[in-house]
């Protein structure tokens, strides 16, 4: 990411406190995301955490970067209508759904840290809710795809392969 010269060196909000009704489920995926994802950081800029519920028993886990985006420069990469995509599909028969989890290995996570009640942690991605997150990631994957762009769609983090005919599919 590209930070403004006049990024703080220390930034670090009080902690959000989590809803009681999701808070048992939080901490369990707090503590599963520890085993294999988020590492303990001592980072003297950090963001909160926001916990928010899904089907039960799920919560999804979102950094709130409001505070460190107005130090983050943008790139202006267009994200496309969803519209103008959805309309594009119809005109397939079938497609394949590609969803990029965790797509984004960027090693800028000093000051992407995320904080709450049970400690400071960074991820090895860069985290959605950063300007540059979607774009840049559709940037680049656009263009390793550019050759292919008649029969490829990206919708945000999943790469829709289209065609007209389940041979075609597989190929493709």
């Amino acid at each position: 990411m590209d930070w403004e010269e006049d990024t703080p060196l220390i930034l670090k909000p009080k902690c959000r406190p989590i809803s009681a009704n999701i808070l048992e489920v939080a901490e369990k995926e707090i503590n599963r995301l520890r085993g294999y994802l988020l590492k303990s950081s001592n980072s003297p800029v950090c963001s909160n955490i926001v916990m928010v519920s899904k089907a039960n028993p799920f919560v999804r886990i979102c950094g709130d970067y409001v505070a460190i985006n107005k130090y983050i420069r943008h790139g202006h990469y267009p994200i496309p209508r969803i519209r103008s995509q959805l309309d594009r599909i119809q005109t397939y028969s079938l497609y394949a759904d590609i969803d990029f989890k965790k797509d984004s290995h960027w090693a800028d996570i000093i000051r992407t840290i995320v904080h709450h009640h049970w400690g400071q942690f960074q991820s090895p991605f860069i985290q959605e809710g950063t300007p540059p997150a979607t774009g840049k990631w559709m940037e680049i994957v656009n263009n390793i795809f550019e050759e292919y762009k008649d029969w490829i769609l990206l919708i945000n983090d999943n790469m829709l392969i289209l065609a007209h005919t389940s041979e075609e599919l597989f190929e493709r």
